[in-house]
């Protein structure tokens, strides 16, 4: 259920194993030590751009750099859904909660070594964790203004905020469901809703309608 991954070659390798076969979710929190640079993760990007959903929890010092700062926003406009913390340490790779890996040690000043975690009760503690303190978090794009909306942003809000089903806000945007349902995250975690009837409604409170 635990294996032990040693070598930063290693590492590297099965960190992009782990987000290129993920189908459906990507769970990640973002803190030192880095692989590479802290500003390049082109696979997120291939992940984005096939319906992957990411969420993301950066430790929020981390995000003092303007190269970073740049950086999470330019995956934010991706799709990314991205949140922050104050202190968060616990840094973690989860792929479709069926996989995951942390470092050996979370004191660690470099990536030396790793756990691979396999289906099992710390895998499920890992993931409930990661649930918990995403729930505590703060959503990174609601600290960034918003002059105006396109199009589609603001017809898929106001058939939120009217109650429209899945399906007609797709056919009616003409998108896939999976594209609708990664916007509709995002838009919700800009406006810091836990329901698409209240995202609607701050949408509305704001001008953004």
């Amino acid at each position: 259920m635990v294996e032990l991954v040693e070598g930063q070659d290693a590492l590297r390798h099965r960190a992009e194993q782990l987000q290129l076969g993920a189908q459906q979710e990507i769970l990640a929190i973002d803190c030192p030590p880095y692989f590479d640079s802290p500003t390049d993760n082109p696979i997120e990007f291939q992940l984005l751009a096939r319906g992957v959903e990411c969420r993301v929890l950066y430790d929020a010092p981390g995000l003092e750099s303007a190269d970073k700062r740049e950086f999470v926003l330019r995956c934010v406009d991706a799709g990314e859904q991205a949140r922050s913390l104050p202190s968060v340490r616990m840094k973690m790779l989860v792929a479709d909660r069926r996989c995951a890996m942390i470092p050996l040690s979370f004191e660690a000043t470099e990536s030396t070594a790793a756990l691979w975690i396999r289906p099992s009760p710390l895998l499920t503690a890992l993931v409930t964790c990661f649930d918990l303190l995403w729930e505590r978090a703060t959503p990174l794009a609601a600290d960034r203004p918003r002059d105006e909306l396109d199009d589609k942003d603001r017809e898929l809000l106001a058939m939120m905020a009217a109650g429209a089903k899945d399906a007609a806000i797709a056919r009616s945007l003409g998108i896939t469901q999976r594209t609708m349902t990664r916007r509709i995250a995002q838009l919700m975690g800009e406006l810091n809703a836990q329901t698409r009837f209240q995202a609607g409604l701050q949408a509305a409170k704001r001008g953004w309608l």
